[in-house]
């Protein structure tokens, strides 16, 4: 099946999409109790995996492969949620509502918007804003995996940090 897979065989990946899907899913929402999250995890680790399929490795079962990404990808979801949550209450803490609550519609729409407004960065300051927020790394740490000056990523930052507050300007009280 993982032969068939790699030569993009597709009813080989149908097979073992039919098998583990379902499975997973349930997997995923034990993670983050959210099914239709939890379905899209699946799907878009899925999607990666048919997209990578000629350079994947797998060294033990596909079972164990493709539970192990899709942890990972709960993982990495439960991440960007504390961070979206961290910033929701820095957000409050501060004051910097237009209105005097929030109800979690807003906090939905909030959410998205910051997770829009992420996405749409350039991809080098992304990245970098994603290496400091998401993964904790300092300036210096992300300057030497990127091969940067720790200055440049310092700049960058800056930049991601002003392009958010653009974004996100109309959830802010007016000066």
């Amino acid at each position: 099946m993982i032969e068939g897979l790699r030569k993009g065989d597709m009813r080989a990946f149908e097979q073992l999409f039919k098998e583990y899907y379902e499975l997973l899913c349930f997997f995923a929402n034990r993670f983050i109790d959210n099914m239709p999250a939890a379905e899209e995890i699946v799907a878009d680790t899925y999607a990666s995996l048919w997209e990578k399929r000629e350079t994947i490795l797998i060294s033990s079962s596909f079972r164990a492969y493709i539970y192990r990404a899709v942890r990972n990808r709960c993982l990495n979801h439960i991440k960007h949620k504390r961070i979206e949550r961290a910033y929701i209450d820095y957000i409050r803490h501060h004051h910097l509502f237009t209105d005097e609550g929030m109800d979690s519609a807003r906090e939905e729409e909030l959410a998205r918007e910051v997770e829009e407004a992420i996405e749409s960065l350039p991809d080098r300051c992304r990245q970098i804003f994603k290496m400091s927020r998401y993964d904790g790394l300092r300036y210096v740490d992300i300057a030497g995996q990127l091969q940067l000056s720790p200055k440049t990523v310092e700049r960058q930052m800056m930049i991601a940090l002003e392009k958010l507050r653009h974004h996100l300007k109309h959830f802010f009280v007016s000066a």
